[in-house]
């Protein structure tokens, strides 16, 4: 049942795109049953960053009060001017303010990632993809929060039923190489080419879009290559069009492709209810506990996990018979975890 008092929010955000769209999800999901306000507190380090650690294990001790602690970690900062009843953060650089600001004002805090050496005891609840931090205090293990609500998106195409054959978009997100992932010139003309899918039989139209990370001769090579195809009917170069297109192409297509580079890419395509596959290089390093979620999201035929070799566009359309999008509108479980830790009626 709908609450109709407004929940005043403190948001902390540490200005990164991907931190402040996990809390951006929270925000939606507590929208879904109450009226919500929301003040924005936008952090900037004093120091660098390799201090973050020594922030996080002073709010842990309370040597010093949460305003003095404030003014020692961050900069040019306003705090909030009307009441507050919770506040969420994501990312490491926020896991200080948002314990010591909830000390302050005394209200419930969440927390979205790692909280690394801060103690969870200081948070009323940590929100982790991780299902070995199921046991952990105050820890519940959700899905990565993704501001998407399939509720309010188109419904996709059934891949399914082949009685008819039937006309399908599909959108291809291009990441780029990280630390745990290498991305060769090989791989990327092997990716391109999954834009060829359906350009025989006419029942495959392609969206693609690049990221801010993406390089600039890969995102070249998709603009070259949106010239020519007769399959690939939108590129999106974010180097132009800047952030905000995802959401449009999730909600055009019936299926997702993404690069694994982005988990966060990934999970967004499944919270958004469509068959998701992930492309990963044959060159990758990532740590257990992202290849063990990634894997846990392929067990429940949410996610099909795809190497970049040759004969891709074939392994893809196998790939989509197996998978079931999940039911559930992933808000909903966000919100129960909040609300769950709220003190007030």
């Amino acid at each position: 049942m709908t609450d109709h008092r407004p929940l005043n929010v403190l948001l902390i955000s540490d200005g990164r795109p991907g931190h402040f769209r996990q809390s951006e999800a929270l925000i939606m999901a507590l929208e879904r049953h109450r009226p919500v306000n929301v003040e924005r507190l936008e952090l900037r380090r004093r120091f660098a960053k390799n201090l973050d650690g020594r922030f996080r294990w002073l709010a842990n001790h309370r040597w010093l009060s949460p305003l003095a602690l404030m003014r020692t970690a961050y900069r040019n900062f306003s705090l909030p001017t009307e009441k507050v009843d919770l506040i969420i953060s994501a990312g490491g650089q926020t896991a200080t303010a948002n314990i010591v600001l909830a000390r302050l004002y005394k209200v419930p805090n969440v927390f979205c990632g790692s909280h690394r050496n801060a103690k969870p005891e200081n948070f009323a609840r940590i929100l982790i993809p991780y299902s070995d931090r199921a046991d952990a205090a105050n820890h519940v293990v959700l899905l990565k929060p993704s501001p998407v609500d399939p509720d309010k998106m188109r419904k996709p195409l059934s891949l399914t039923n082949d009685s008819q054959p039937k006309k399908l978009t599909g959108a291809l997100l291009i990441g780029a190489s990280t630390g745990e992932y290498s991305f060769s010139d090989e791989d990327w003309a092997q990716i391109i080419q999954v834009t060829e899918m359906g350009e025989t039989t006419g029942l495959v139209d392609w969206l693609v879009t690049t990221s801010p990370r993406t390089p600039d001769k890969v995102a070249d090579l998709f603009a070259e290559k949106a010239r020519s195809s007769i399959a690939l009917k939108e590129f999106v170069d974010f180097r132009t069009a800047g952030p905000g297109s995802i959401a449009r192409l999730m909600e055009a297509a019936d299926f997702i492709v993404s690069t694994e580079d982005s988990s966060s890419m990934v999970i967004e395509a499944i919270c958004a209810r469509r068959p998701t596959i992930s492309l990963a290089p044959p060159k990758r390093s990532l740590r257990e506990i992202e290849d063990k979620m990634l894997t846990e999201l392929a067990d429940r035929h949410w996610l099909a996990r795809i190497d970049v070799e040759k004969d891709l566009n074939s392994k893809i359309t196998s790939a989509l018979r197996t998978l079931v999008p999940m039911t559930e509108n992933h808000l909903e479980a966000l919100a129960e975890a909040v609300e769950s830790v709220l003190n007030i009626d």
